[in-house]
């Protein structure tokens, strides 16, 4: 059985998706984030303390974007991967690293009030973040066209969260794939393991925190200090 470290209301809950999406059975381990003390068990998966971390076997592994490669190629190659010889593997990869590489840190930066450099920033802004992201819809269902992937699972989780701050309110293409990622079975089932999941009061603050972000823009940096104190309380 793998075992997965995981917290709520983190990326861990791709991970927890892919695995119900694959059927493959799993024991999640509980780790409060918000507390600095980390398991000899954790640290020898993950040495940045970070949720996830995977254990399937011989393998140690972290990072949810990689964990979900890792778990398409070996459980479901073909089906929530392009196999190694498919044409549509390549763009399959550059979506998979397309969350974590483009869409976190334009948010990121766009919710900090910083203006960077979109010539040499790797994820340009996020006007152009937005507008990539819809161009690689195009007429969807899904980002590969009529296959579901892995690389909706990163990408549909990465955008259920930032739904939550009303990003999409004006890009109708992103709401509605949003909105049929929400409506996957094995995702209703990831989102209730979430909900049951164990909530530490740093973590019920950072839920009000962020509910406060999505709703009143004025909030979002003096939200953002707030949850960098959370963490290191």
């Amino acid at each position: 059985m793998l075992k997965l470290y995981w917290c709520p209301d983190t990326r861990a809950n791709r991970v927890v998706w892919m695995l119900e999406e694959l059927g493959v059975d799993y024991k999640a381990v509980y780790v409060d984030v918000f507390r600095p003390h980390r398991s000899d068990g954790l640290l020898a998966v993950s040495p940045m303390g970070k949720v996830p971390a995977l254990v399937d076997g011989d393998v140690r592994m972290c990072d949810s974007s990689a964990i979900c490669v890792y778990l398409a190629d070996r459980y479901g190659s073909g089906l929530l991967a392009p196999r190694f010889d498919d044409p549509d593997r390549g763009r399959f990869l550059q979506w998979m690293i397309f969350a974590p590489g483009v869409i976190e840190p334009a948010v990121a930066e766009m919710f900090s009030g910083r203006t960077g450099d979109p010539r040499t920033n790797a994820w340009g802004n996020f006007d152009r973040m937005i507008r990539v992201w819809e161009e690689g819809l195009g007429v969807g269902p899904w980002i590969l066209g009529d296959r579901f992937t892995a690389a909706d699972v990163v990408l549909g989780a990465t955008g259920v969260l930032f739904q939550r701050f009303k990003l999409f309110r004006e890009h109708p293409a992103l709401s509605g794939y949003v909105a049929r990622c929400e409506r996957r079975d094995a995702f209703q089932r990831a989102r209730a393991i979430d909900q049951a999941g164990p909530k530490s009061f740093q973590a019920r603050a950072q839920t009000l925190a962020m509910g406060a972000a999505a709703s009143l823009s004025w909030v979002r940096r003096p939200t953002y200090r707030l949850l960098d104190r959370l963490r290191l309380s």
